[in-house]
């Protein structure tokens, strides 16, 4: 951290003693000046005005790519540089340029404002790689003392590969959020603290420190124990809702909203570690219950995409709820289906496919195992009917609850339900010869009549995977074990009650 003198504006003398700073280059301290000079002028939009002067020196061909990295740390330097009076407009340089370097994080949704923003980002990064900005440099950036929504400072973060600076930064916010309280009654900032210490927590964790992330984690949980934070409202809520941006944007910097940081979280946090893997679980049924997708890449959907691609057994359990299901016969593979895996924006499709198939192959295995004792084997048809009535239960939940049209909404059930047939058949082990045998005319024929449990649309757009999971319904059945098939049966007909 340097102290940056910018030429005589200081209005009063500093009240501090700079460290020591490196020689001087007259071309960067012109373009600081003419920064900060924008936006000490009467105008109407002086934060704007400075955002306009990084984006015109960072574009300035007399300027080598060194200079503009030190032109970028000394405004950082300058987010928390003591000692500045007062303006004329009611503003100190810190907070103008804070205000600046945010507007510049956000961006206003152009090319050209992304490009900006990631020149910013990268300068940032090679800075706290060459040891130039340090941990109260990027706390500047993202201090809630002057940007309390500082989901613009938190994206120019986003090339910093210091994984325990990071932490630190994480840490301080935690306090900050801790300190500010919850209760978005008596003060909305908390949640959005929460969020920020949350989102640094996720980059760090992304660099190999998961601690911030863990404390971030038992922090929600703490509080979500407790009960809402005002009215009806938990935590989480608050969190998703008090996210957006300040008053110099009218944006949410891409992945830096609430729904997404939290998605973000699940993953990072480290479930061995203790009180982690209860806390997530409930916020990973909470988040894919919201029916919100958070940005528009998709990027918290993913997450949610991961987290139920790691953790699909203990997911598919039977009686696997939480507070947050409207229905008893819902669990979270049928909610994932419906809310998460058929939206047009999840990015995770084939592989969220996969996990569901080798599922279904494991539980498939297990059930025919003449090893494991008759409650393992029939715990394993269970979990099987749980699944496959599940993936069906969910098609029929997403075909009543979309918004798209009828033909949209069942291209996309198709979409994925080939796809889940083609992987399925592809199973040379378990699965694969469980469904060869199953193969049976006279169920067919039986099956052809239309029950209300699943509306013809659905059952046609599912297609082959109706088929093929009917052919796994009967051939467990001929294994000749009354407790396998009531085991399949009864989960199953919790999702598809009248097939």
């Amino acid at each position: 951290m340097y102290a940056v003198d910018v030429g005589g504006m200081r209005s009063v003398a500093p009240t501090y003693n700079p460290v020591p700073s490196p020689p001087v280059d007259t071309a960067v301290t012109d373009a600081v000046v003419a920064t900060v000079q924008a936006g000490t002028r009467f105008g109407p939009e002086p934060v704007g005005a400075m955002a306009y002067q990084i984006g015109e020196k960072l574009a300035d061909p007399d300027l080598t790519q060194a200079q503009k990295d030190e032109y970028v740390a000394q405004l950082v330097d300058l987010t928390h540089s003591p000692g500045w009076s007062v303006l004329d407009n009611g503003k100190t340089v810190p907070e103008l340029v804070t205000a600046a370097l945010e507007q510049v994080g956000t961006g206003d949704g152009t090319q050209e404002s992304a490009d900006l923003r990631d020149q910013v980002s990268a300068a940032v990064g090679r800075g706290v790689e060459a040891g130039r900005i340090d941990v109260d440099d990027l706390y500047g950036l993202v201090d809630p003392a002057v940007n309390p929504y500082s989901d613009g400072g938190r994206q120019l973060l986003s090339d910093v590969t210091d994984g325990r600076m990071l932490n630190q930064v994480a840490g301080r916010l935690l306090d900050d959020a801790k300190a500010a309280g919850y209760d978005v009654n008596d003060y909305q900032d908390g949640p959005a603290l929460l969020v920020a210490a949350g989102d640094v927590a996720n980059m760090a964790a992304g660099h190999g420190i998961p601690a911030s992330a863990n404390a971030v984690v038992r922090e929600i949980g703490r509080v979500e124990a407790d009960g809402p934070v005002a009215g009806d409202m938990t935590l989480i809520d608050a969190m998703r809702t008090f996210t957006a941006t300040g008053p110099y944007s009218s944006l949410v910097a891409p992945d830096r909203n609430g729904f997404d940081v939290l998605a973000g979280l699940i993953n990072a946090a480290n479930p061995n570690a203790p009180g982690i893997q209860t806390t997530t679980d409930s916020m990973f049924a909470t988040l894919v219950r919201t029916g919100q997708s958070g940005s528009e890449n998709g990027n918290g959907l993913g997450e949610l995409g991961t987290y139920f691609n790691t953790n699909i057994s203990r997911l598919n359990e039977s009686g696997w709820r939480y507070d947050s299901a409207e229905d008893a016969r819902e669990n979270l593979v049928q909610d994932f289906v419906s809310k998460v895996m058929l939206d047009a924006d999840y990015p995770l499709k084939d592989q969220s496919v996969a996990a569901i198939g080798t599922e279904m192959d494991r539980l498939a295995g297990q059930l025919q195992d003449p090893a494991l004792s008759d409650d393992q084997r029939s715990a394993a048809a269970t979990g099987l009917g749980e699944l496959v009535g599940s993936v069906k239960g969910g098609a029929n939940d997403f075909f009543d609850a979309s918004k798209e049209s009828k033909d949209a909404k069942i291209d996309a059930i198709r979409f994925f339900s080939d796809k889940l047939t083609g992987f399925v058949s592809s199973k040379a082990g378990p699965l694969g010869s469980l469904i060869d045998a199953g193969v049976d005319a006279g169920w067919n024929a039986g099956s052809a009549a239309l029950d209300e449990g699943i509306q013809k649309d659905v059952r046609d757009a599912l297609g082959s995977f109706y088929d093929q999971s009917n052919q796994l319904r009967v051939a467990i059945g001929d294994m000749n074990d009354a407790t396998l098939i009531n085991a399949y049966d009864q989960r199953y007909v919790e999702h598809v009650p009248d097939e």
